[in-house]
């Protein structure tokens, strides 16, 4: 069951916000510069974007954490503003060329709000709403993608 977190109103919108930021200076536009579109999909305790690039690296969101993996392994660091997390992981955060504009606002020394206990609720939401789109798409045809609430999947015969 989802929903076990005491999460106010105002804590999850934060937390919402602050990921939203964060997702579109750093995974979002990662994947950009390297396979030439954005995109997203949940992960345990978050979201992150498909494998992209030379050894399947990726980066995650992980509650409070951005985790940077690949070949040699995995590390981690806490997420409380965009830039010091890019750096960490090696890409430049912002909008690469021929990219829209990101909806989250730059600030990227901004101090990010999110709350473990409001990042794990959302991660729940998020990866409730893929299986219940992934059900409804066993059913779709092929030539069809599913598009619900900001996550999307394709269907693949």
């Amino acid at each position: 069951m989802i929903g076990g977190a005491d999460c106010a109103p105002a804590c999850l919108a934060a937390t919402r916000a602050g990921w939203h930021r964060v997702a579109e200076h750093m995974p979002a536009f990662a994947l950009y510069r390297a396979a030439g579109y954005t995109g997203l999909v949940p992960s345990p305790g978050g979201f992150r974007p498909p494998s992209f690039g030379t050894g399947a690296r990726f980066l995650a969101v992980d509650g409070t954490e951005l985790a940077v993996s690949g070949a040699a392994g995995t590390k981690r660091t806490p997420v409380i503003t965009v830039r010091p997390a890019a750096e960490c992981a090696g890409v430049t955060p912002g909008a690469p060329a021929g990219a829209s504009e990101p909806a989250a606002p730059p600030g990227l020394d901004a101090p990010l709000m999110i709350e473990p206990g409001a990042a794990r609720l959302l991660a729940e939401w998020h990866g409730l709403g893929t299986q219940a789109l992934s059900r409804f798409a066993a059913g779709s045809p092929a030539d069809k993608p599913a598009r619900c609430c900001g996550l999307s999947i394709s269907v693949t015969a």
